[in-house]
């Protein structure tokens, strides 16, 4: 099932022609069953199997400005992108509200991505083995990284699947 996104943005005849092309599941190099196209006010989302494509939209908001090709490519930086993080103090690959894995953090698969919360508490969800963990505990201690049983636990099940 194909969905050919309804563009809200007249006159661009070169996003309509991206949004078909990224409509179509032979424009991905892992060959996905299907594509299907979600649009928001600034994006065209492309679910393509597990994994999702985000193609920004040339449009101008009172509270965003994406209306030429550097503001859309700054903004794709910001959102994803390796940096140091600055509670954690090193460098992490970002995703949208996410950590994509860094130096194995959750395992040997690079697709993999989770996140950290404050004391301990963890969260992974690994696409190729369709698989999602998450731990929580009920006496949260203080700081970010004190309490290692959620990503010893983590490790563990990683270690004894793959």
């Amino acid at each position: 099932m194909n969905t050919a996104p309804r563009i809200n943005a007249p006159g661009d005849a070169s996003l309509v022609e991206k949004a078909r092309f990224l409509s179509m599941p032979q424009s991905y190099p892992h060959a996905p069953l299907d594509v299907r196209a979600i649009e928001t006010h600034m994006s065209l989302i492309f679910l393509a199997d597990e994994k999702a494509f985000k193609l920004k939209k040339p449009v101008r908001f009172p509270f965003l400005d994406f209306s030429t090709v550097e503001a859309r490519e700054a903004m794709c930086r910001e959102e994803v992108g390796e940096r140091d993080d600055v509670v954690l103090g090193r460098p992490l690959r970002r995703g949208r509200g996410v950590i994509l894995n860094t130096q194995s953090m959750y395992g040997p698969n690079r697709n993999t991505y989770g996140h950290s919360g404050a004391g301990g508490s963890v969260g992974l969800a690994d696409p190729a083995l369709k698989l999602g963990i998450g731990y929580t505990m009920n006496q949260m201690q203080p700081g970010i990284e004190t309490d290692t049983r959620g990503n010893r636990l983590l490790r563990a099940v990683m270690d004894a699947l793959t």
